[in-house]
């Protein structure tokens, strides 16, 4: 999955879901929990939500 890709369906995710726990999504995307947490900051500089340890909501 693209970055882009990714960074939307997570944008998707808390939206709709209101939290999301890094290792769910993690394994639902299939990607590391860094890399999740990597696309976390980038979308909180857009998004407004905060983030957890081990989410964000």
């Amino acid at each position: 999955m693209l970055a882009i890709d990714r960074l939307k369906k997570i944008e998707e995710l808390l939206k709709e879901n209101r939290s999301i726990v890094i290792s769910q999504l993690s394994d639902m995307l299939d990607v590391s929990e860094e890399t999740i947490r990597r696309d976390l900051k980038k979308l909180s500089k857009t998004m407004k939500f905060k983030r957890v340890r081990g989410g964000a909501y």
